[in-house]
Formats: structure tokens, sequence, C-alpha cells
């Protein structure tokens, strides 16, 4: 009897099926070629899965100065005399020297810099010769960008030895160099002799003054006495793209005064308060 109930259970389950297939447009040959798959892979190992590959871990950040303009402050120092001179005499030049110790401008450390006839300081790159390109800062690129560079005053000097307003200086024109102080406090000092290109009886007289080890990137520029310029000047520094500080453009020069250049200082963030998580309440008796 139990047999034959189960028997006809069996019926009544494939007859079902039956019709859901029938519906659904799935035939029995479907259906059977389904079950033995399914019992296939059943039967079949299962294979391991693959070790997912490691994800990059960033590496450091590139370092970047933080507080990266400079500030300049108005001073009453004077020009130190160079006595060494760096052999440039010339228009629209450059001429290498070795800076008697490593100078930070902006993030960048540097041992050497290229001195110009047209007033500037170059620490990357040669941009001579520039004759009228002399334009507020921040200057577009001449053969390059004028990353890191300092401008004294630039303006259409010549360095040139024999020319008639030379002989306001025993040692003539040209760019000439001294240290004072003592190690690790030294001052390099790069003081310009020159004239007007355009009316060579007009003079320049102005130094800018390195500092050793100083935290703040420290440099001077000293204006002595300069005459016949009224335009076409500019005076600042000029690191990469968007860093620039400008001092004065296409005015006459500031006569017998100083400039302190220093990096801002970085402002120190406010601690911030741990909470204290709160202790559970006291269960009463």
């Amino acid at each position: 009897m139990k047999n034959i109930q189960s028997y006809f259970l069996s019926l009544r389950v494939w007859i079902c099926l039956a019709l859901l297939c029938a519906a659904s447009g799935f035939g029995f040959a479907s259906l059977s070629r389904a079950l033995a798959d399914a019992n296939a892979r059943q039967r079949a190992p299962s294979r391991p899965r693959p070790s997912p590959h490691p994800r990059p871990t960033p590496g450091p950040l590139a370092r970047r100065a933080s507080c990266p303009q400079y500030t300049i402050t108005a001073g009453t120092d004077t020009i130190v005399p160079g006595n060494t001179d760096t052999g440039n005499h010339c228009v629209w030049c450059d001429t290498v020297i070795a800076l008697p110790f490593p100078f930070v401008l902006y993030d960048q450390t540097f041992t050497s810099v290229n001195v110009t006839s047209s007033g500037r300081l170059d620490f990357v790159c040669i941009n001579e010769p520039a004759g009228y390109t002399e334009t507020c800062l921040p200057a577009s690129p001449n053969n390059c960008p004028y990353d890191y560079t300092i401008f004294g005053l630039w303006a259409e000097w010549s360095t040139d030895a024999d020319q008639v307003g030379c002989s306001t200086w025993a040692n003539g024109c040209g760019i000439f160099t001294s240290i004072s102080g003592t190690a690790p406090n030294r001052i390099f000092n790069i003081e310009w002799r020159v004239v007007y290109r355009e009316n060579v009886a007009q003079t320049g007289n102005f130094e800018v003054r390195l500092y050793e080890n100083d935290p703040t990137g420290r440099f001077d520029v000293i204006y002595g006495v300069s005459n016949g310029i009224t335009d076409f000047d500019s005076a600042g520094v000029q690191g990469l793209t968007g860093f620039f500080t400008r001092d004065f453009c296409a005015v006459s020069p500031p006569q017998n005064t100083s400039r302190t250049y220093q990096l801002q200082p970085c402002g120190t963030p406010s601690p911030t308060r741990t909470p204290r998580s709160s202790p559970p309440p006291r269960l009463s008796s």
C-alpha cells in the first residue's frame, strides 16, 4: 500500500514538473540536461579561488613647501662692498659662480648661481640674452622659465668695464662678491656696479645678500644710488608657477634702502581634544 502511495506521489510530482516546463517552454530534454549538469557540478572537485592581487601601497608624498611665499620688510641696511670680481663684464650675459655655502630658495637647495648683467640671480636656467624682456612678476619664460630667480634690480644694465659711468667706482663696472661673518652664519654679498645700457653715463649700484642656515630662507636686496631708470625695471623673487613675490615694477627704483625677504612662517595647528567616553550609569540597588 505504501509503495502504491509513493508511486502516485512521484507521478504527481513529475506531472507538475511537466506542466511547469510546458508553460515556460522548457522541454523534458532540457530538464534532464539541467539535472545532469547540476549533478556533475556537485560531483566535480571545487577549484581553488585565485588569490587577489595585492593593492598598491602609496609612497611618501613629495616634499612641498607649505608656506611658499616670501614676505618683504623694508630696512636701512647699506651695501657691503664686494672685493672679488666674478668676471662678468658684458651686456645680457650670465656668469656662473660657486656659493660659499648651500643656500635654500623656496624648497630647493643650491650650491651655485648664474649672476646676470641684467641684475638677476638665475639659480636654475640661464635666461640671457634677454634684451628688452623686463616685465612685472610673474615673468613669462624666455629661454626657459624664470623658476627660482631673484630679481635684484632687473633692467637694461651693462657691466662692461670701459664705459664712461664706470669711473664712479675704483674697480670699475662688474659684479663683485664678498663674505661677511663666520660659519655657520655667513652672509654672501653679491654687488652690481653697472651703467644703463642706453645711456652709459647713468649708473646703478645694488646688492643681493644670501644668508647661511637661516630657517626663513632669508636674503636681502640692498639699494644704493641708481639713476636713469624710470620704467622697464622689476624686482622680487619667483619660484615655480604661482609662487612669486613682487616688490616693484616699472617705476624708479628705491634709493639708499634695503629689502629683507623671508618665507612666511607656518602656523601651528591647534590640537584637537579627544572626547572622553562617558562612564556607564550606576545601577541603583
